[in-house]
């Protein structure tokens, strides 16, 4: 094995670029040249069909949701304001299950459900809880103040904001600041 030391020590360069650098900058310029390309097409693509559109509107409205993570709820989650809260949080695998056995209960832990969603609502809670104010925000620093573990308040968070995005696009509406 090679010991730590930086990088630069066994990439030096011959005669200025080594062709391992020059062959990762080309590398990683191509590679944003096609996410470029495949953001605009994402992009045309909303434009054309006005419920994704107005779907993705409505979304980003919400703290903490991107384009990216809009984009990511109304393709991978097309059952989004079309079920109940808690089928919608199931669906995600952020609907906490239970491991009891008869007189035996267990601890309650998310499960299952489509992992793409899940990931990109995990990133979406984490910058509503931790980066903005409001809703998801304050039941965050509620569950941490009351003596839960981070992630589990981020868990509840992320059920939260799953089923209230759901009520939102049911309703056609905008993101309220205050709950109903």
């Amino acid at each position: 094995m090679f010991p730590l030391c930086p990088l630069s020590v066994y990439f030096r360069p011959f005669y200025g670029v080594t062709p391992a650098r020059e062959a990762l900058t080309n590398a990683v310029e191509h590679l944003a040249r096609e996410i470029a390309t495949l953001d605009a097409a994402i992009a045309q693509a909303a434009k054309t069909l006005s419920s994704l559109s107005r779907t993705l509107q409505e979304l980003q409205t919400a703290p903490g949701i991107g384009p990216l993570t809009a984009v990511t709820l109304a393709v991978l989650l097309p059952e989004l304001g079309r079920i109940s809260g808690g089928k919608i949080a199931a669906l995600v695998g952020v609907a906490p299950f239970d491991r009891d056995s008869g007189t035996l209960r267990g601890q309650r832990h998310i499960a299952g459900g489509r992992a793409g969603v899940r990931r990109a609502l995990f990133l979406a809670t984490l910058s509503a809880a931790t980066h903005t104010k409001g809703v998801i925000a304050d039941f965050y620093q509620s569950l941490v103040g009351r003596g839960k573990p981070p992630k589990v308040a981020l868990a509840a968070c992320m059920r939260k904001l799953i089923v209230r995005l759901n009520a939102m696009i049911a309703k056609g509406a905008n993101w309220e600041a205050k709950p109903a």
